[in-house]
């Protein structure tokens, strides 16, 4: 698989911080992936000295920390693709729940203690997280606009409107907008910002939210649109910002 390159020479389009916006021809998750590699280096180096050895003892550490970027590791114990050399069979992205699964071989057991593994992983872990990303992105993109064509045609048809206020529906655009935010190349602390004072943000965009905030307004929907994401970035209902509504 050839690694994505991100076309920079054109001034316009390029991948230096708060560049990212949907209009452009092509998505460049550069930092994000950046991010994400460089978390997993820092767990590698904490947990050299652990006693795991077990594929499904490191997919759940690396699921538990990569949870909150909507990324799961699954152990599938065969080996296919790169898989025993590096640890890693395949990823595949899901387009509406954006969750990126990495599908691990019986090798990653290793990944704490073998130094020719770890180098093989953190090679196929770089490559194959920004292929993902990019589509990550382009379904962020496809979703962005299908709510953005309903919603707008809220008034002819109530049942979009009450289709976009479910719960679960709810909870997965609350995932799509953190995504769109973290694409531009904000950070969580600033997402937490944005959804706090939007007006402050202008320069960033995310018709998803903008759309529910225009159309639900103070109602309820919106309180829980904004509590998920904060559980999304934050997990903790106990530090929650965001006044909940019943």
């Amino acid at each position: 698989m050839k690694k994505y390159i991100p076309y920079k020479d054109n001034e316009k389009f390029h991948s230096s911080k708060k560049s990212h916006f949907f209009n452009e021809a092509v998505f460049r998750p550069d930092n994000y992936a950046k991010e994400l590699y460089n978390i997993m280096v820092n767990i590698i180096e904490e947990y050299k000295n652990s006693n795991l050895k077990y594929d499904y003892q490191i997919c759940k550490v690396l699921t538990d920390i990569f949870s909150k970027y909507n990324i799961v590791f699954i152990p599938k114990g065969t080996y296919y693709n790169n898989g025993y050399f590096s640890g890693i069979n395949e990823m595949e992205s899901g387009e509406k729940s954006l969750l990126i699964r990495i599908l691990c071989s019986l090798s990653i057991g290793d990944l704490f203690k073998s130094d020719n593994l770890k180098r093989d992983f953190l090679k196929d872990f770089k490559q194959l997280i920004l292929h993902e990303l990019v589509h990550r992105g382009q379904y962020i993109s496809f979703n962005r606009n299908k709510i953005q064509n309903e919603l707008i045609q809220f008034s002819k048809n109530k049942i979009d409107l009450a289709y976009y206020s479910l719960k679960p529906e709810i909870m997965a655009y609350a995932c799509l907008i953190v995504e769109e935010l973290r694409f531009q190349d904000l950070e969580d602390s600033e997402i937490l910002k944005f959804i706090n004072n939007r007006d402050k943000f202008k320069r960033y965009e995310s018709k998803t939210y903008d759309l529910y905030k225009e159309i639900y307004g103070k109602s309820n929907v919106f309180t829980r649109l904004l509590k998920y994401i904060y559980e999304y970035i934050k997990g903790d209902l106990t530090k929650n910002i965001i006044e909940i509504g019943s």
